[in-house]
C-alpha cells in the first residue's frame, strides 16, 4: 500500500537510490539528513518501505531549494510519487523554488518539466558534490 508521511532522517537509509543518484548517499551525513527534516519534507512508502523522499529548504523568505531522493520504482509507484510531489508543490507558497538536475539524467529533466519547472541554466560545470555538471531549474509562483 502506498502512503506519504512526514520525512524523518532514518528514511534515507532505507531508500535504495536510483542509479544516477547513488553517489549522493556518500555526501549526505546524518546531520544533513536531520537538517532536511527541519523543513517541509515528506517520504513516500510502499508497504511501509521508504521509496522516495522530497522537500524544500528555505534560503530566505520567498526562495527555496528543492530536493528529492528516489529509488528505482515501477510506473504505478512513480505516478503516485509524482502526484504527491505535485500536490505538495502546488500548495507550496515559495515564490521561487530552485532545483538542480544532473545533465546526464534525462528522466529527471522530464520529471522537472512535468512538475512545472523551467530550465534556467543549461549547464553549471562541476556543480554536484562529485563534480558532475548540472542544469538549474526554477518554478516561479
Amino acid at each position: 500500500m502506498f502512503a506519504v508521511e512526514p520525512f524523518i532522517p532514518a528514511h534515507l537509509g532505507h531508500i535504495k537510490l536510483q542509479k544516477l543518484q547513488m553517489q549522493l548517499s556518500d555526501w549526505v551525513s546524518r546531520e544533513q539528513a536531520s537538517a532536511l527534516a527541519q523543513y517541509p519534507s515528506y517520504t513516500a512508502l510502499d508497504n511501509g518501505v521508504p521509496i522516495g523522499a522530497a522537500g524544500v529548504i528555505p534560503l530566505w523568505p520567498g526562495r527555496a531549494q528543492g530536493w528529492a531522493f528516489l529509488s528505482e520504482m515501477g510506473p504505478q509507484n512513480f505516478l503516485k510519487c509524482h502526484k504527491a510531489v505535485k500536490h505538495f508543490l502546488d500548495g507550496c507558497e515559495v515564490r521561487r523554488l530552485e532545483i538542480s538536475v544532473d545533465c546526464e539524467f534525462k528522466q529527471a529533466h522530464k520529471w522537472a518539466k512535468k512538475l512545472g519547472f523551467t530550465m534556467e541554466c543549461k549547464r553549471m560545470p562541476h556543480y554536484s558534490p562529485d563534480g558532475q555538471d548540472c542544469a538549474s531549474y526554477v518554478r516561479i509562483l
